[in-house]
């Protein structure tokens, strides 16, 4: 059930009090006590009915949120946070490289010179909507009779642009504090891996999904635990009414139910390879994201592709995580083009080479300042033999097969073990072949899907050291044997024989 705050009446949005705020799906300014005193009476009138319906799983508490506070509550609240953080304004003026005369002087913009003082404001505002979580979870408690776990459906679009770096999104926090890791939008394998990184452990839900069957098959495989399809009917939404919708087509929506019943029947197999540790994590910095999100991003989306097709797990871990210490079991960290982290990432990075483990920097400035713009001090760090740069213009980088024939080596000597490939007749890693691996009940499973458009089928070789592996496709039961002549975008599960 998704008894979420958009619901509210209409005449929220224009009360003069509670319209403060610039929120999607969020149309109220929550700093306010009054918006959660109206946030409390809603839950407590609504959620105390809900005792008898004993089938429901969970409750999504907000919809697609985000949020810019804008009231002149949040600036005074913004000024105190400051002035706990900076004490004077003149130290504030050193780290921000400003000259306010006083911290009544800060204005809310996004349109400000200072890195720091953007910084600043975007951690605030983030703070401002995981405080609202946090009361929201809690109101959830109180006044379901059920105390059923709840979750958060934030959207997947911080792949598409810099948006959600404005809209006050803190996935990891959020994460801690709701029961179930909820999503809404694109199925891919990185924002699986991403959301699955920063709270591991917990379970992870689409609540809001109608994507396609490659994208389902992925999506488990990459640690999703539950989808919930949604059939968008006209004339309700746009979605229902594009020409050909799938969920409309009899032919598509049997293909997916069939698809629904396979995943479950294979689930077994699907979470032995989806909870297979990983042992190489690429750093997700908010500094980067919010002030260099193009080069962070796109670097992302590049290097988990080539990983991918790498055949192993790939993580994540944030600069918080770094921060505590959280790299149990990693053996490499890459830092995807992150130009503005914290010097506290620096120095986690400094102790993970320290014990043992191997880091590569791609982009000549990765970890280069600080969100103030300060220098980090990585002079030398950068020149250990366990550091490898790997230049943005290099062909290396910017050529697929190169790159792929590039990182495989950098993978086999930080010692982390692949024991099946996915080749061509050559020995050779395919670019847009991703294979994924693990041990259930004494065998040797395979996760084995192309990804490229090209209609053509793929000859693969599943070789383990020099030896060709044979063995059965799971989902439609049948005999393999290398070569696999692999059709684009149909999943296999292979039991290796």
């Amino acid at each position: 059930m998704i008894p979420t705050l958009h619901c509210i009446p209409e005449w929220v949005k224009t009360h003069p009090e509670l319209s403060k705020g610039k929120g999607h799906f969020l149309p109220f300014a929550i700093e306010l006590p009054v918006t959660r005193r109206l946030v409390e009476a809603y839950y407590k009138t609504f959620l105390t009915h809900l005792g008898g319906l004993k089938n429901l799983v969970t409750l999504c508490l907000l919809n697609e949120p985000e949020y810019e506070a804008g009231s002149d509550e949040a600036l005074a609240m913004y000024r105190a946070w400051l002035k706990k953080r900076y004490k004077t304004i003149e130290q504030l003026n050193r780290r921000w490289k400003t000259d306010y005369p006083s911290f009544a002087a800060i204005p809310i913009t996004k349109n400000v010179a200072s890195t720091g003082a953007l910084y600043d404001w975007l951690v605030f505002n983030r703070t401002l909507v995981t405080d609202f979580v946090a009361d929201v979870c809690k109101l959830a408690k109180k006044y379901d009779p059920l105390q059923r776990p709840v979750h958060v459906k934030c959207m997947a679009g911080l792949w598409r642009n810099a948006n959600e770096s404005y809209g006050g999104i803190d996935r990891e926090a959020i994460g801690g504090l709701t029961d179930i890791v909820g999503f809404d939008g694109g199925l891919t394998a990185l924002h699986l891996d991403f959301i699955g990184s920063l709270n591991p452990g917990k379970p992870v839900f689409h609540s809001e999904g109608g994507y396609t069957i490659p994208a389902m098959w992925e999506t488990m495989i990459h640690g999703l635990d539950g989808l919930t399809l949604w059939l968008w009917d006209p004339p309700w939404g746009g979605w229902g009414r594009m020409p050909n919708y799938p969920l409309q087509q009899p032919e598509q929506l049997h293909a997916k139910g069939r698809t629904t019943l396979d995943l479950q029947r294979l689930a077994p197999q699907i979470q032995a390879i989806a909870h297979v540790p990983h042992e190489v994590a690429m750093v997700y910095s908010f500094a980067s994201q919010a002030l260099d999100y193009k080069n962070h991003f796109e670097t992302i989306r590049q290097a988990h592709e080539t990983l991918q097709w790498c055949g192993m797990p790939v993580g994540f871990v944030s600069e918080n995580q770094l921060r505590k210490g959280e790299v149990s079991g990693l053996k490499t960290i890459i830092v995807p083009d992150a130009r503005f982290v914290l010097d506290t990432t620096v120095t986690a990075l400094k102790a993970f080479v320290k014990a043992g483990g191997r880091v590569i920097l791609i982009g000549d400035e990765s970890l280069a300042k600080t969100p103030y713009s300060d220098a980090n001090d990585i002079k030398v760090f950068r020149k250990s033999p366990k550091v490898i740069v790997l230049k943005k213009d290099s062909a290396n980088w910017t050529d697929a097969k190169r790159s792929l024939k590039w990182f495989a080596p950098q993978l086999t000597k930080s010692g982390i073990d692949r024991p099946i490939r996915a080749c061509d007749a050559q020995g050779r890693l395919i670019p847009g072949v991703e294979l994924q691996t693990a041990r259930f009940k004494g065998k040797q499973i395979v996760y084995l899907c192309s990804s490229r458009e090209n209609a053509e089928p793929i000859a693969v070789q599943l070789r383990a050291g020099e030896k060709t592996l044979s063995g059965k496709d799971l989902i439609s039961n049948s005999t393999v044997k290398s070569p696999i002549l692999l059709k684009p975008k149909q999943p296999m599960l292979i039991e290796v024989h």
